[in-house]
């Protein structure tokens, strides 16, 4: 997987959208995109599912200069709580966040996150 989204490459977040949608055809993994406008505060940009297993995801790019040890999304209003109530209830939530052009993970939903507090893309598949 991380062939596809480790490239180097500075991106905005539907074109990390879109990496991220191809990686999962190819492993395949069912992506469904949200489109936001219709939906309540707070819904992720994704649904995943492989098999028994699913998530949301929400995408978020971070410029690498605004970055030094922690990283800090633009969240909308509503996305946090929404993460953490959805948590509450069982489900999986990720945060998949472009920092310049190297991409990473979180299962964690919060306002920033330390650089250690980041997993690799390349290991998405092994939290699915």
């Amino acid at each position: 997987m991380g062939d596809i989204l480790d490239r180097p490459y500075k991106m905005i977040e539907s074109d990390l959208r879109k990496k991220f949608a191809k990686s999962m055809d190819k492993l395949g993994v069912f992506f469904q995109a949200i489109e936001s406008g219709s939906t309540g505060v707070g819904i992720p940009d994704a649904f995943i599912q492989l098999k028994k297993k699913c998530a949301w995801v929400e995408f978020k790019t971070v410029p690498a200069k605004n970055s030094s040890n922690f990283v800090r999304p633009e969240w909308q209003e509503g996305q946090i709580p929404w993460a953490l109530e959805y948590k509450l209830h069982g489900g999986t939530w990720f945060l998949v966040v472009a920092v310049g052009d190297k991409v990473f993970y979180s299962k964690e939903s919060k306002d920033s996150y330390r650089k250690d507090e980041l997993t690799p893309i390349a290991n998405f598949m092994n939290d699915l």
